[in-house]
């Protein structure tokens, strides 16, 4: 044993025990630097939560190869990738990246050659250390010399590994030490209580509970005490409304336009809103539960009448709720003989629409590359012109008698802005 003690290599051993321990937490610290947060302000509990569930990732990949050197550059650039990703995420839409998200991969795919991305000096100065840390381990061999031999090392990082798993596994852990998303506000969030931690405890939010003392009789009991109940809500007439006296019904959701004249604070030399405002028509305002981004959370409000104030911030209700049939306007005004469309001159994977829409209750649903007129483009996009002169031909070539419920979501305003 003494014999052992005198030819174990310390200054090695420390070195190993160095990056072994320092590693999530630089990892950490990398990325919330990326993503705008301070390395001083962060309480203890926050960077330990945060550095085990890096700490899970790293020492299984150290048990599993025996590099330690070579998995802490890995680690580390990983850290500085999913930083960046949720910094420009944020800065296009702001939001950070959410658990919900990765189901809309194709949507951000879509659009994201449009966006422009501009390097912070957080970014450019990440990139620079960890390039010189590159160069000076390559030219030490570090990634060589530091590495695991043992077979009981390894074994000893694979527990610890599998130990760090812990609150990946069961976010709550995560809040016991402090680390807790706000709904409200996620880029607050993942900047003061960390990304990685503040994303694993919004998982605890994938499923909505259940309100308390919530059935399907209660459910009938509220409607059924309403005037109408559900036949109220398509039309006074009621049953007696004959088929000829419907009109049809064409609901435009018109991508980005809002009246900022209204605001009160946006000065102009003439009205921008003269020509809807003298429109013989009944005018009222729609206020967005969304800003930014989540196209699908507002036709969601509108189609079925819920709020997105009941459900976690950033959610996506299309890919996450409406999973059988639901009942919304285009099922109500089916059942009155409507025949009910949608359309959205975009991709038709976009939130989930080719799925969500039929569940919905429509009969029929066109993205771009099913549009029956001659496409004129926008900075990218389909335009409103086009999307426009489709509903035209919806009702130029209706059935006779058949009476039409059109939903039309444009996409020519869709960013990104200069």
């Amino acid at each position: 044993m003494e014999r052992v003690l005198k030819n174990y290599n310390y200054p090695l051993a420390l070195r190993k025990l160095l990056f072994l321990a320092a590693t999530p937490i630089i990892a950490f610290y990398i990325m919330q630097f990326i993503y705008g947060g301070y390395p001083w302000s962060y309480p203890l509990l926050v960077v330990a939560g945060n550095a085990m569930c890096i700490g899970a990732l790293y020492y299984l990949l150290c048990a599993l190869t025996g590099r330690i050197a070579l998995c802490s550059i890995v680690v580390c650039l990983l850290a500085s990738l999913i930083g960046t990703a949720n910094y420009f995420i944020y800065s296009f839409r702001g939001n950070p990246i959410l658990p919900w998200d990765f189901k809309a991969l194709k949507t951000a795919m879509a659009v994201s050659g449009n966006y422009h991305y501009h390097f912070t000096w957080q970014i450019i100065t990440a990139i620079v250390l960890l390039t010189a840390a590159i160069v000076w381990f390559y030219k030490k061999q570090i990634y060589l010399r530091i590495r695991l031999w043992g077979r009981w090392y390894r074994f000893a990082l694979l527990l610890i590994g599998l130990c760090c798993t812990a609150p990946v596994l069961h976010p709550e852990i995560l809040e016991d030490m402090g680390i807790s998303s706000d709904v409200w506000d996620q880029g607050k969030s993942y900047r003061e209580k960390g990304v990685v931690g503040a994303f694993l405890t919004n998982l605890l939010f994938m499923e909505v509970d259940v309100p308390s003392d919530y059935s399907e009789e209660t459910w009938h009991e509220l409607l059924d005490s309403t005037d109408g109940g559900t036949e109220g809500a398509v039309g006074a007439a009621g049953e007696t409304e004959k088929e000829e006296q419907l009109p049809h019904v064409i609901a435009i959701m018109n991508e980005s336009w809002a009246d900022f004249e209204s605001f009160g604070n946006l000065d102009l030399s003439e009205g921008v809103m003269d020509y809807i405002n003298g429109l013989d028509a009944i005018h009222g305002v729609a206020y967005a539960s969304v800003f930014g981004a989540g196209t699908s959370a507002s036709e969601f409000e509108f189609l079925t009448g819920n709020s997105m104030a009941f459900l976690p911030s950033g959610s996506i209700p299309y890919q996450q709720y409406i999973l059988e049939p639901s009942q919304s306007l285009a099922s109500l005004l089916k059942e009155k003989g409507y025949t009910c469309l949608a359309h959205h001159p975009g991709e038709k994977s976009s939130w989930n629409r080719e799925k969500a829409y039929p569940l919905l209750g429509f009969d029929s649903f066109k993205c771009a590359e099913d549009m029956d007129v001659e496409l004129t483009m926008e900075h990218g996009y389909v335009s409103d012109a086009s999307s426009f002169d489709q509903i035209i031909y919806e009702l130029e070539h209706k059935e006779e008698g058949e009476k039409l419920f059109l939903f039309n979501v444009t996409i020519q305003n869709h960013g990104s802005y200069e």
